[in-house]
């Protein structure tokens, strides 16, 4: 428990700008991918003509 006290507290008092970059990043991409499937699903079902 005291190890954890340690490591929250020195993540609070010293933040690490390269986690949430990398969190932002990882967002982004997953926001990319949901949207580029969007697109792929709403042009089959314009050319396909099934909506």
């Amino acid at each position: 428990m005291a190890s954890t006290n340690k490591s929250i507290a020195r993540i609070t008092n010293r933040p690490i700008p390269r986690y949430k970059h990398i969190a932002q990043l990882s967002l982004m991409f997953i926001a990319l991918l949901i949207a580029l499937a969007l697109s792929t699903v709403l042009a089959m079902e314009l050319t396909l003509g099934t909506l």
